[in-house]
């Protein structure tokens, strides 16, 4: 599968906000996968920049310790390539 739906990306995103809300660190276990949820966050929350909405504005602003790399830039289509 080559392409992914914003809608498809945000509920990602609302998984993964959900699994970090609720991951109580007791090991390095747990923080290994805490790091790899923020990073997946982050690369999610980046890929939505890409293709600006009112959501992702407002999830970036709630997240500031994310770095935005690229400006945002019109969308093309309803799919993003190039997810693989």
């Amino acid at each position: 599968m080559d392409t992914i739906t914003r809608k498809s990306m945000e509920i990602l995103l609302d998984l993964i906000e959900i699994k970090i809300g609720v991951l109580s660190i007791s090991d390095k276990d747990d923080e290994r996968e805490l790091r790899n949820l923020k990073m997946a966050r982050r690369e999610l929350l980046f890929t939505l920049n890409q293709v600006p909405s009112k959501r992702v504005k407002k999830e970036i602003e709630a997240y500031p310790d994310v770095p935005v790399i690229a400006k945002p830039r019109k969308a093309r289509s309803n799919t993003l390539r190039g997810l693989d």
